[in-house]
């Protein structure tokens, strides 16, 4: 019976640390909601990275909650052993075909910018924060932001 109360005891001590935490909302993390993302979910020695959309921070004191194929996961710690940014296939400056998924099919563009940080200027400011590109169409002469380097969005120009 002591050691249950102990155990209780430990457990109610480590809530007040994760409310602690919590409260510390106004940390500066790494990502931003809806910024892509890969979280280890192997073990200590067995590394698994899989992909997926940061959904929210400080859920139950931990910095991120990132939504994977698979469902939801929780990371514990804003490091890169944790969660990262994935490598990208293309540069700037490539020449690529892009999915608008608005009936118009495939349309050309060039890799502008990778992984940009805050807003990008153009005749129209705009916010691309999380998103690993920044793409030019020079046929619609306007950018786009793609959320995901994913082949059903992004493919290599086929000349």
């Amino acid at each position: 019976f002591k050691q249950q109360e102990h155990i209780l005891g430990c457990v109610c001590g480590f809530q007040g640390i994760v409310e602690s935490l919590a409260s510390k909302s106004n940390i500066k993390l790494r990502f931003n909601m809806g910024s892509w993302v890969e979280c280890n979910v192997g073990c200590q020695h067995h590394h698994e990275w899989m992909a997926g959309v940061v959904t929210g921070h400080w859920v139950d004191g931990q910095p991120y909650t990132v939504a994977l194929d698979e469902g939801s996961v929780y990371v514990p710690n804003d490091e890169d052993k944790f969660i990262r940014r994935p490598a990208l296939r293309f540069q700037v400056g490539d020449r690529v075909e892009c999915n608008l998924h608005k009936g118009d099919g495939w349309v050309p563009g060039i890799v502008a910018a990778q992984w940009p940080n805050g807003t990008i200027e153009t005749d129209t400011a705009f916010s691309a924060g999380g998103a690993p590109y920044v793409i030019l169409l020079p046929e619609e002469r306007e950018f786009i932001i793609l959320g995901v380097d994913q082949d059903s969005c992004i493919r290599a120009l086929s000349e």
